[in-house]
């Protein structure tokens, strides 16, 4: 199997054609956006109309193959903790392998609302704490186990006169972070969450790829080690008014370094607000007529590292395993730049690395439901390695539907 990989994708590169355009690769479609049949404004799915935002979260309780996931919505009903005229928040169980979106965490997020407007709900990998949006700022809140309620939110410190900043947390290095847009860029920043404060200045970690356009909704994506290594994020070029206007678009930002372009995810001319994956799942907004709704695709994501010398690079895979148990398999090669991304025959994707390809760094069996898989490496401890980066590509395949899918360019870089 790891033979024949490698030689396919050796042959894909030497009969690429290099064409002018954005270089490296976005995550390949299995399963192309369509209307989400699952995550819908109806009685059994999620309350209130307009589905705004999304967030997927893998908590440490959930099952395999579900994920805790939080919305926003317009008009939240009074049970939910609104008071049917006002945008709220929604937390519930997304297990799409299963085919629902169950609200049985309603408790869980109703001292979240208020009667005003609550928004932009994300949550720290643990679970343990949420961050969102009310107009007057940032809050965050805190609950002792992941099946407990919040307690009432506190104001954080810190944000001066930003508003709607659609603050997203994650650890970098070890040590908790907040990301969230300015409108010029996706900023990160330390923050006490015990105190409810930003701490020290802010860092840039992207900037938009379209000219004039804002970022917005950064979603941080968690790789290996447990570190941020990147943001799944949307670009407004056009600002959103009313159904069917605007223009936003999805862009996945592999590194956090202010200098690499995002890479364009899905470009269209109306208003796709950003989203999150759940493993090889990938929701998003999408808000033209008759209203608001929200986005399924399947897809192969790929993470890298940033990874000291001496130490060990965790490189991070999902897929859609819709064969399970059967495992999927996965294999990353590597390359010493990008080209813009061109179609191979029968593989789902893009090939984006630049020839010649240099090697591999293994397979990988993904054996959980979640289509997850995990290749250690090894650093030497070799002060020439340091400053090196890597552009890595994988390949997803599904022996039993016998489905090839190519994941995105992402670095693995050496410090």
């Amino acid at each position: 199997m790891r033979r024949s990989l490698a030689c396919l994708l050796v042959v894909a590169a030497a009969t690429s054609v290099m064409l002018p355009a954005q270089k490296g690769a976005n995550p390949g479609f299995s399963r192309k956006p369509q209307p989400s049949w699952i995550i819908l404004n109806s009685f059994n799915s999620v309350p209130g109309t307009d589905i705004q935002q999304i967030f997927h979260c893998k908590l440490p309780t959930d099952k395999d193959g579900r994920w805790t996931t939080c919305v926003t919505v317009a008009k939240l009903p009074k049970f939910f903790g609104g008071d049917d005229q006002s945008t709220g928040i929604v937390m519930g169980i997304y297990a799409p392998y299963e085919g629902f979106f169950d609200v049985g965490l309603v408790p869980v997020a109703k001292l979240l609302n208020s009667t005003g407007r609550d928004a932009n709900l994300t949550l720290d990998p643990s679970g343990l704490w949420a961050i969102f949006d009310r107009d007057d700022g940032v809050y965050v809140a805190k609950r002792s186990g992941t099946t407990a309620s919040f307690a009432a939110p506190t104001k954080v410190q810190g944000f001066g006169a930003l508003r709607d900043v659609m603050p997203a947390l994650g650890p970098v290095g070890g040590k908790m972070k907040v990301f969230y847009t300015d409108r010029t860029a996706i900023q990160m920043q330390d923050i006490d969450l015990a105190g409810a404060k930003l701490v020290g200045s802010p860092a840039v970690v992207s900037r938009p790829l379209q000219a004039n356009a804002k970022p917005l909704r950064p979603t941080p994506l968690i790789g290996g080690d447990g570190d941020v290594e990147g943001l799944f994020l949307a670009e407004e070029v056009k600002p959103h008014t009313k159904t069917n206007t605007g223009d936003a678009d999805p862009v996945f930002a592999f590194d956090l370094d202010p200098a690499t372009p995002p890479i364009m995810h899905v470009n269209r001319t109306d208003w796709q607000p950003g989203g999150s994956p759940a493993g090889g799942f990938l929701s998003f907004g999408h808000d033209i007529s008759p209203r608001f709704h929200l986005m399924h695709s399947e897809i192969a994501l790929l993470l890298g590292d940033n990874e000291l010398i001496g130490g060990t690079a965790d490189i991070k895979m999902w897929g859609t395993n819709h064969s399970h148990p059967k495992p999927l398999v996965s294999a990353v090669f590597f390359s010493l730049g990008t080209i813009p991304k061109v179609p191979i025959p029968n593989i789902n994707g893009w090939l984006g690395l630049l020839p010649p390809i240099l090697g591999d760094f293994g397979t990988a069996v993904h054996k959980d439901k979640e289509g997850s898989g995990l290749i250690r490496i090894p650093i030497p401890n070799a002060a020439f390695l340091r400053g090196l980066i890597l552009d890595l590509q994988a390949i997803v395949v599904d022996p039993v539907k016998g489905q090839i899918t190519f994941t995105n360019t992402a670095p693995l870089q050496f410090r």
